[in-house]
């Protein structure tokens, strides 16, 4: 049983790590931090060879994260997701299962009405189908 935290890379996964490494800490579980990479995403990446490497290049960094968490004392593992899938929710959800996660932390911004009519929302998807409690953590200040 453990924590899980949605990371989508950047200034959001400090806000995010903290988040559930506080949850983590109340309930005395173990945190896993998750990213979803997108092969098409890797731009700079031509050829499997190189979407692999770039893809442990982000499991490089997020061990390193994990790793920090455990030195603050929580059980602390990372688990990179890789696949061409456009919306990162079943594969992120599946990764929440396979850790059997008592709590999903994810980030939310703030979007409007069109953006969400068009993008949808990952968001969305992960409240609907999480199947667990869901910690929403903003990533911006209300303006």
């Amino acid at each position: 049983m453990s924590i899980v935290v949605c990371t989508p890379g950047g200034p959001a996964e400090q806000t995010l790590v903290a988040a559930g490494e506080e949850q983590a800490r109340q309930a005395a579980r173990g945190l896993v931090l998750v990213r979803h990479v997108k092969l098409q995403d890797l731009e700079h990446a031509t050829g499997v060879d190189r979407e692999m490497t770039a893809a442990a290049d982000v499991r490089t960094q997020l061990e390193a994260t994990a790793a920090a968490v455990g030195r603050r004392g929580v059980d602390c593992r990372a688990h990179v997701v890789t696949s061409s899938d456009d919306n990162p929710s079943t594969v992120l959800i599946d990764a929440a299962a396979d850790a059997e996660a008592t709590l999903l932390v994810i980030g939310v911004r703030t979007r409007s009405r069109v953006s969400k009519l068009l993008l949808g929302s990952t968001t969305q998807d992960l409240l609907l189908a999480a199947g667990r409690p869901v910690l929403c953590v903003p990533l911006e200040a209300r303006r």
